[in-house]
């Protein structure tokens, strides 16, 4: 939903419609950061703080579908116009923590049921 609500700002470069479509990100707690990127390669709009332990790269460079690290996952998402002209992307940061407790959670619970 954000990458299509995205589009406008992206196609008129207006990055405060950009600000205020990815502040609707904090309703998910475990999406860290957001930007969008025109298709110059140029922040557009954010939202967040960019983690520091990235993967070793500016976000800009992640031209992969998803990057999953030890505590990040990181998603791009391309951004088309009506017509299908690519106009730039959404990249999302999303922390793993709740993932791993969840994990963590469902191993204590499997074990507990075997033993």
């Amino acid at each position: 939903v954000v990458g299509a609500n995205s589009r406008a700002s992206l196609v008129f470069n207006d990055p405060e419609a950009g600000k205020r479509i990815l502040g609707g990100l904090s309703a998910k707690k475990n999406i860290l950061y957001g930007v969008l990127i025109n298709e110059q390669g140029e922040r557009l709009a954010s939202y967040g703080v960019q983690p520091e332990s990235w993967h070793g790269r500016d976000p800009v460079e992640l031209t992969d579908n998803f990057v999953w690290g030890m505590e990040f996952l990181t998603l791009t998402v391309p951004i088309f116009h009506i017509e299908g002209e690519r106009v730039g992307s959404l990249i999302l940061v999303s922390s793993l923590k709740g993932f791993y407790r969840q994990l963590q959670t469902f191993l204590i619970i499997l074990l507990s049921i075997s033993v």
